[in-house]
């Protein structure tokens, strides 16, 4: 029986992360036909974001000797401390989700990232793929915003923005 839960849970993650990764794709292509110069802009980041950021978590996690004082060799580094609280904080309240109390600088942080973990999974680098959807979104609202229409000078605003 839970051997069943585990694969159908990973099942599950695994159609998240995927059903995410389109959204990300069709957000791309949705800013890129808006705005050519924002797309490019939104395409370097996504792939520096993801390419620096998987780089960064297989050295922690393989405790690779590749700035091995900086990193703990599960995937966190030294430089971000709050990262392991927080995910600790996620999984402890994906435990108990009728917790209404979530010891955290950030309880909604927190909650959304709980729930994240429970779409996409609950490795440490969910953390690295919520910020790319979360960057991928943010760049679709601030073309919405500024509404460029292939125009040049406002390409140019809606780039400042990101």
């Amino acid at each position: 029986m839970v051997g069943d839960f585990v694969i159908w849970g990973s099942v599950g993650h695994l159609v998240g992360g995927v059903t995410v990764g389109v959204l990300i794709l069709k957000a791309y292509r949705y800013v890129r036909s808006e705005a050519p110069l924002l797309g490019a802009i939104m395409a370097l980041g996504i792939i520096s974001r993801a390419v620096i950021g998987v780089a960064l978590f297989w050295i922690s996690y393989l405790d690779l000797r590749f700035l091995r004082s900086l990193h703990s060799g599960d995937g966190f580094w030294a430089l971000v401390p709050d990262a392991r609280g927080y995910y600790g904080a996620a999984l402890t309240y994906v435990d108990d989700a009728s917790s209404t109390h979530v010891t955290n600088a950030s309880p909604m942080f927190v909650k959304t990232l709980a729930a994240w973990m429970h779409l996409v999974g609950w490795s440490p680098a969910s953390g690295l793929f919520f910020n790319v959807s979360l960057y991928a979104l943010l760049c679709v609202i601030i073309v919405r915003a500024c509404r460029p229409a292939r125009k040049w000078d406002a390409q140019i605003v809606c780039a400042s923005c990101v």
